[in-house]
């Protein structure tokens, strides 16, 4: 081939050329003219690192799929938006949150109620709706706070004793489930009534007025009333009325 200048020759683009293409080089160490490939050539201007690698070293690409190690972002932007500002000690507390966006929705619209932190904590170690709760402790409140009564009449009285049970006392008082009639509170008269007037019967002499009490499940309460000594004829007639508290299933 004639000797020819260098800006003579074809030349070879990066399109076109191939890694086993030779490179004229001058080695200075060697003093001599050798050649190169062009792979080689690549290699020595990239540190030998690899565009658009997967290991340690390689060079990021702007659209290839890498995981980065120890790299720094200052002031990122994520698909066009604002800039972060957020520390990674900040997103760090992120770590194990399982929260979904309903999730995050629900605390902003506690916050925007203008409920605090400290506020929040107070439902700490609750187990079950606090309403219900409220209402049963007011329910509790009431009840044991309340004097009940019960009253019956006997017109022309037939027989000479009567029993009262606890059951029969609690139906008629409408005592809520749960509680029981306090025996200690029972305060309890006995009339006889003639026309629409009525005396009170000592129960002293021949009538006789009984309590009796129980014990269930570790809860002292009434068993019944027991009235002995009744007149029982068609010309009489009884009003009997006791008035009673309650206590609950735990002695309250």
């Amino acid at each position: 081939m004639a000797d020819k200048k260098i800006t003579e020759l074809n030349l070879l683009t990066y399109a076109t050329a191939a890694s086993g293409d030779l490179l004229i080089i001058e080695d200075i160490d060697g003093a001599e003219t050798k050649a190169i490939t062009a792979e080689d050539l690549a290699k020595y201007a990239l540190d030998n690192r690899t565009i658009g690698g997967t290991t340690a070293g390689d060079i990021v690409t702007i659209d290839g799929t890498q995981t980065l190690t120890n790299k720094a972002l200052t002031s990122p932007s994520v698909n066009g938006g604002a800039a972060l500002t957020v520390t990674s000690d900040e997103l760090n507390k992120l770590g194990g949150v399982t929260a979904v966006t309903a999730d995050f929705n629900a605390i902003a619209g506690i916050a925007a109620a203008g409920v605090t932190p400290t506020e929040l904590g107070y439902v700490n170690g609750v187990t079950s709706g606090i309403q219900a709760q409220l209402n049963s402790l007011a329910t509790a409140a009431g009840a044991t706070a309340r004097t009940f009564t019960y009253a019956e009449e006997w017109d022309d009285n037939a027989a000479t004793s009567k029993t009262i049970t606890e059951a029969t006392i609690n139906t008629a008082g409408s005592v809520p489930s749960g509680y029981f009639v306090d025996h200690t509170s029972i305060i309890c008269a006995l009339y006889t009534r003639d026309g629409d007037t009525y005396t009170q019967v000592d129960l002293d002499g021949a009538t006789t007025l009984k309590i009796t009490r129980k014990n269930v499940g570790g809860v002292v309460r009434l068993d019944k009333i027991v009235l002995a000594g009744l007149t029982n004829d068609s010309a009489t007639d009884y009003l009997f009325t006791c008035s009673y508290r309650v206590v609950t299933g735990q002695g309250v």
